[in-house]
Order: structure tokens, then C-alpha cells, then sequence
């Protein structure tokens, strides 16, 4: 889908509706169908837990760098399973976080990609820097959340699905980057000024959340705990 798709779609697809998945579960999981939701948690942290390792283990094979950002949707999708099948107010803040993040890391991850190397070199390595978590982008405090979740949980095989799966993000991140910026490829036609005010806009929120990231915490903090006080009986 991601692959035969225009560039602005593409984004689209991979940020903004991403965010539906994981609103639809946080919403109505927990507020709607809290009791079945705290039985299937042991199922939500098996699937979080294997759609983090096997989508960054798919993403290491891709040759593409549209492949390689389709696959880490996968394991980034299972980051936020991790987060809900934690749960309490720091698993959904996490949840809440890590979903915002992922819109914007993977969007500016698909509109940086084609663009002129310039554009690859700066925007695309905020991107990956943020994807693997990396400071000062907002990324960091997206895997700080939830490793801070799994850590007050205590859930010690929780927390170490995620460090494995958060290493192997470095491993298809990295040569996705080295294949954009560094190794010869055809000059890219010049891009729209909407687009090109589109992309530095993303790299203005990831960096910029990224050393201040108090209000998004705050705001994610308000949403967990009001999601847990709108539960029914």
C-alpha cells in the first residue's frame, strides 16, 4: 500500500490514520470494554510484543526505503500494544505519546524520503534519529514513556521485548538513511513550497517536543487518567 502510493498519501496513511488504530483501542478498551480488555491483556503484550520484533526484523531485510519505514509501522504499531496491555495511567500515557509520535516520525519519514539530498540529510536523519529514539527528538521520550511504564509495572520481559525490539530499530534505520543521503541517486524534481513547509514543519514539532516535551506529557497524562475515569461499572 505505502509502496504504490503518492508521497502526501503515503504520509497521510502512515501518520495521521495510524492514530486511528490506537485511539480506537484506548477508547473504547478502556472505557467500553475495560473488563475484556484487563482478561486480554496477557494477549495485547504476546502480539505488541511480536509485532515490535517482527517488524523491525522485516524492516532489516528491506532494500527500500519506502519497505523499510511500511515495516517499522508494524513494530511501532506493537510498541503501542506493549503500552496498552500494560496499562494503568502510565501504560495509556505512554500509549498516547508513543501513537503521536509515530504520526509524526513516519510522516516526516515518508515526505523527507524522495526529496533532494539536502532535504534527506537534515529532515530524513531527524526522522531516524527520532524513530530510534535517539535525543533531542521527541522520539526519546516517546521509548522513555514506555520503558518508564514497563518499569513501574514491573514487567521485566516486557521491558526487554522492548529494548530488543527498540536495537533493532537502529540496525534498518540506519542503512535506510545511508542509502538516501550518501550513495549516488538521480536528482529529485524540486518539490512544492507546501511540501517543503510540510516537512520542516515536522522537523520544527519532532525537535522541538523533543527538548521541551512537558505540554504533550501533560496532555497525554490528562487523556490517560480521564480515559480510566470514564470507565462504567
Amino acid at each position: 500500500m505505502y509502496r504504490g502510493s503518492r508521497t502526501a498519501v503515503t504520509a497521510l496513511l502512515a501518520g495521521a490514520v495510524a492514530c486511528i488504530g490506537s485511539y480506537g483501542i484506548l477508547r473504547f478498551g478502556v472505557q467500553v470494554l475495560h473488563a475484556q480488555l484487563a482478561l486480554g491483556r496477557p494477549v495485547l503484550l504476546v502480539l505488541g510484543g511480536a509485532s515490535a520484533l517482527y517488524g523491525g526484523i522485516a524492516a532489516i531485510s528491506q532494500r527500500t526505503t519506502s519497505g523499510v519505514l511500511a515495516y517499522s509501522s508494524v513494530a511501532q504499531a506493537g510498541f503501542i500494544w506493549l503500552a496498552v496491555g500494560i496499562g494503568g495511567v502510565a501504560g495509556y500515557t505512554a500509549a498516547i505519546v508513543y501513537a503521536l509520535t509515530n504520526a509524526l516520525n513516519k510522516g516526516l519519514g515518508f515526505l523527507a524520503a524522495p526529496n533532494d539530498k539536502r532535504m534527506v540529510k537534515v529532515s530524513f536523519a531527524i526522522a531516524a534519529f527520532s524513530i530510534t529514539g535517539l535525543p533531542p527528538t521527541l522520539g526519546f521520550w516517546a521509548k522513555f514513556s514506555l520503558f518508564e511504564s514497563g518499569w513501574l509495572a514491573g514487567a521485566l520481559v516486557t521491558s526487554v521485548v522492548l529494548m530488543a525490539a527498540s536495537a533493532l530499530s537502529f540496525l534498518y534505520v540506519y542503512p535506510a538513511y545511508q542509502r538516501g543521503a550518501w550513495r549516488d541517486s538521480p536528482v529529485a524534481p524540486a518539490l512544492p513550497l507546501a511540501q517543503r513547509a510540510v516537512t520542516w514543519g515536522l522537523v520544527a514539532l519532532v525537535l522541538g517536543l523533543g527538548l521541551w516535551p512537558a505540554p504533550l506529557y501533560a496532555f497525554a497524562a490528562r487523556g490517560a487518567r480521564e480515559l480510566m475515569e470514564g470507565r462504567g461499572p
